[in-house]
C-alpha cells in the first residue's frame, strides 16, 4: 500500500530560461536573377487597334527553387517530408500563430473535358516513328491545347507503332486553363492526359483503354501556421491558405513609356498574369495580402502579418524557370528514341510514376515554400519547453499510516508527560526497569532499596529469578538458595 501513497508522471511545460525557440517565415521575396535585355524589342498584337513593344528578360532562379523543385517531385519514395528551418535549444518548443508567403497547389479532375474520336493518316501518334509510314485509324483524347493519340488497334509492346503513356503541358496563362481561369496569383498549371495501368498491363487494347485527365496548379500564396517542436521535429498546421492578390500589385509603373489605353489592353490580352513567353516592362511589387475579416474571424493574433511583398526580380526568374525549363510545353512518357535528343524534361517520368499527382503537387508546393520561408532574413520567435517530472500524493492511501503514526505520537507525548510527572527515571530500553516494575512486591522491594541505596546493580547480579505461578498468573520471584 505504500508504494501506491506516490506516483510520478512527466509533461512538458515552459522552459524558465532565457533560451528561445526561432523558426523561418517569409514577408518578402527577392531573390534570382532577372533584368532586360536592352536594345532588343518585340512586338505583341493585344487588341486590333494596340500593339505593344517589349523587351525580352534575362534570368537566372535562385539555386534553392531549382532544389525545391527537384527535392518536391523527384524524391517520391521518401515517406518522411521536409521542414522549414528551425531551432529548438530544448528539443521541445512552441510558437503563437503566424503568416508566411508560401507556393500551394491544387488538382482537378478534368477527364470529363475530354473529346474522343477517330482519324484515318499517317503518323498521326503521340509518339511517331518517322523511319516507318504507318497509314491506319488513330484513336486520340484531347483537351483544348492538349492530345494523347495512339493507334486504335495497338496493344501495348506493339512494334508497329510506339505507345505514349501520358501526354502533359504547362500553361502559364490561367486563361488557358480549365479549372484555374480566376487564380491570377498562378505561377504555372499541367495538364495531363494518361492511360489507365490496365492498357500497361497489356490487357486491353488502346480503343477500349480507360483515359483520364488531371489539371494540376501551382501558384503563390499566404498561409497562417501553428507550429510546434516535440523531440526535435517540427510538426506544422495549417489554419487558413488565401491567394488574395493586391489588384493594382505587379502593375507595368508609370514611366515605362506606356499609356494608360496600351496597359490597359496588355493586361487583359494577357488576362493579368504573372508570366508571358514574349517579354516583360519594369513592374511594381506583387503583393499578397490577408483580409482583416479572416484574422479577426479565425481568432489569429492582432499583429499577424497580413501583407506580403514578391520582386519583379523574384517572380519573374522564378516563373521563367519553372514555364521553360523544368515544365514545357510538350511532354510525353516514353520519351521517343533518345531521351537527350528530343528534350523531354525529366519531370515527366516523374508525373508517370506518380500514384497520387495532387499529393506530388502539394509536396513540390511545401517543398518551394520551405525555401521561401529558409531564404528569408525574417524569424518567428517561440517559447522553448522542457520535459518536467511530477510528484503525485494520493492522500486516500496515506489516511491509515497517517493515523497510526497520529495514535503513536500521542502516545510517546503521553509516556514522556507521565514519566515526567511521576518523577520516573526514563530507562528506555534498560532492562532492570523491566525488572523493577515486572517482578513480586517482595523482589521489587528489595530492588528499590538496593536503588535508594546506590548498589541496586550488585544486587541485581546477586539475584536468582524464576517465573512461578501463584495462582494469579505466572509471575518473577526470588529463587530461594
Amino acid at each position: 500500500s505504500f508504494q501506491a501513497i506516490i506516483s510520478f508522471d512527466g509533461r512538458i511545460d515552459s522552459s524558465n530560461t532565457a533560451l528561445h525557440g526561432f523558426l523561418g517565415r517569409s514577408d518578402f521575396l527577392d531573390t534570382g536573377t532577372y533584368y532586360a535585355y536592352e536594345g532588343v524589342l518585340g512586338a505583341i498584337n493585344v487588341s486590333h487597334n494596340t500593339t505593344v513593344s517589349v523587351v525580352p528578360y534575362v534570368s537566372q532562379p535562385d539555386l534553392g527553387l531549382v532544389s525545391g523543385l527537384n527535392s518536391g517531385f523527384y524524391n517520391l519514395s521518401t515517406a518522411k517530408r521536409q521542414t522549414a528551418s528551425f531551432v529548438c535549444p530544448t528539443a521541445n518548443c512552441t510558437w503563437s500563430p503566424f503568416s508566411t508567403l508560401a507556393v500551394c497547389s491544387a488538382c482537378n479532375d478534368v477527364t470529363g473535358s475530354l473529346q474522343r474520336h477517330r482519324v484515318e493518316g499517317t503518323n498521326l501518334g503521340t509518339l511517331q516513328q518517322h523511319e516507318i509510314q504507318i497509314y491506319t485509324n488513330w484513336t486520340i483524347h484531347s483537351l483544348p491545347r492538349l492530345n494523347l493519340t495512339n493507334m486504335s488497334m495497338a496493344k501495348y509492346g506493339s512494334e508497329d507503332s510506339p505507345i505514349a503513356y501520358i501526354s502533359a503541358t504547362r500553361l502559364a496563362n490561367q486563361q488557358n486553363t480549365l479549372s484555374f481561369q480566376h487564380l491570377n496569383t498562378m505561377m504555372t498549371a499541367v495538364q495531363m492526359i494518361r492511360v489507365s495501368d490496365d492498357y500497361v498491363r497489356g490487357t486491353i487494347m488502346w480503343d477500349d483503354a480507360p483515359v483520364t485527365a488531371t489539371e494540376c496548379a501551382l501558384h503563390f500564396c499566404t498561409k497562417a501556421y501553428e507550429s510546434y517542436v516535440v523531440q526535435g521535429e517540427l510538426k506544422e498546421e495549417s489554419i487558413a491558405t488565401w491567394a488574395n492578390r493586391d489588384p493594382e500589385s505587379f502593375r507595368v509603373v508609370e514611366d515605362a513609356g506606356y499609356s494608360p489605353e496600351e496597359l490597359e489592353d496588355w493586361n487583359d490580352w494577357n488576362n493579368n498574369s504573372l508570366y508571358n513567353d514574349y517579354g516583360d516592362a519594369p513592374r511594381n511589387d506583387l503583393r499578397l495580402v490577408i483580409p482583416d475579416d479572416d484574422v479577426q474571424y479565425l481568432g489569429l493574433p492582432r499583429d499577424i502579418r497580413t501583407q506580403f511583398n514578391l520582386t519583379q526580380r523574384a517572380v519573374g526568374s522564378t516563373l521563367r524557370f519553372v514555364n521553360d525549363n523544368f515544365f514545357e510545353e510538350t511532354m510525353v512518357w516514353p520519351p521517343e528514341g533518345d531521351a537527350g535528343s528530343n528534350g523531354v524534361p525529366p519531370v515527366v517520368q516523374a508525373l508517370y510514376q506518380s500514384t497520387n499527382i495532387s499529393e506530388t503537387f502539394e509536396r513540390a508546393s511545401q517543398a518551394i515554400t520551405n525555401w521561401m520561408r529558409d531564404t528569408s532574413n525574417t524569424t518567428q520567435v517561440g517559447m522553448t519547453q522542457e520535459w518536467t517530472i511530477r510528484i503525485h500524493i494520493e492522500w486516500s492511501y496515506i489516511a491509515a499510516p497517517l493515523a497510526a503514526f497520529v495514535v503513536g505520537l500521542g502516545f510517546c507525548i503521553f509516556s514522556i508527560v507521565e514519566t515526567w510527572r511521576l518523577g520516573l527515571d526514563a530507562w528506555k530500553t534498560d532492562m532492570i526497569a523491566t525488572l523493577t516494575h515486572s517482578v513480586d512486591a517482595e523482589t521489587r522491594a528489595q530492588l528499590r532499596h538496593a536503588y535508594r541505596h546506590g548498589y541496586l546493580d550488585k544486587a541485581v547480579n546477586a539475584m536468582i529469578v524464576a517465573l512461578e505461578d501463584e495462582g494469579r498468573g505466572l509471575e518473577l520471584k526470588i529463587k530461594q538458595a
